[in-house]
């Protein structure tokens, strides 16, 4: 009788359908992994995108709508309004909530840096007219990264209709902006807006009258 002990316990056809086999099960592992590595980072990526949202969300509320005319006096002994309003850099005074600081009046600078939105701020004033517009004494915190463009419109009266302005004319105004827009556009398309109504601008309230017409 012929020995079976050296024959080979699989034969050609059986290794190559084990091969087959292996290698789709790999694919689909894979494959199945990629998608999950692919909606994990979707997933965090919109767990950033919000949280960033929401940072934005509350500096605006924060110090948008607590901006109050704060004056100084300038190098020339005339009373300046403490607020900058250009097309990407906004500087201004606002309210504090005096229950939670010593200080009820704080200065804050919101604006682009290498591609990011920053806010910086400080208890002492911020005096554009004076120094530094960003000296380096202020604190900061990052709002968004990633940013492709910011603009700010700032929102006033003129012959009776409310008009969005690029740019806010410090010289020829004593008083502030009756609201503010922030428009961030991401790297990745999204565009995000913020309007607030600002405090301290109504018709008793106001350093000056804004033509006439009573703001409720």
């Amino acid at each position: 009788m012929k020995s079976d002990l050296h024959r080979s316990p699989f034969t050609l056809l059986e290794l190559l359908l084990a091969v087959s086999i292996l290698a789709a099960l790999m694919a689909l592992a894979s494959g199945a992994l990629y998608s999950f590595i692919k909606t994990w980072n979707l997933q965090q990526e919109e767990a950033d995108n919000l949280r960033y949202f929401y940072a934005m969300e509350r500096v605006a509320d924060k110090v948008i709508r607590n901006m109050i005319p704060i004056h100084h006096l300038n190098d020339q002994d005339e009373r300046k309004a403490a607020f900058l309003g250009d097309p990407q850099l906004m500087i201004t005074a606002y309210r504090q909530d005096y229950q939670k600081t010593k200080n009820p009046i704080a200065y804050a600078a919101i604006g682009l840096r290498d591609d990011k939105l920053w806010i910086q701020y400080r208890n002492s004033p911020v005096l554009y007219f004076k120094e530094d517009p960003l000296p380096q004494s202020l604190n900061e915190e990052l709002l968004c990264p990633n940013v492709a463009d910011f603009s700010i419109l700032y929102a006033e009266y003129e012959n009776g209709e409310l008009v969005w302005q690029k740019d806010w004319d410090e010289d020829e105004r004593d008083v502030l902006p009756l609201a503010v827009a922030w428009i961030v556009t991401l790297k990745n398309g999204d565009v995000v807006k913020f309007i607030r109504r600002t405090a301290g601008v109504s018709y008793y309230s106001s350093f000056g009258r804004r033509n006439d017409v009573k703001i409720e």
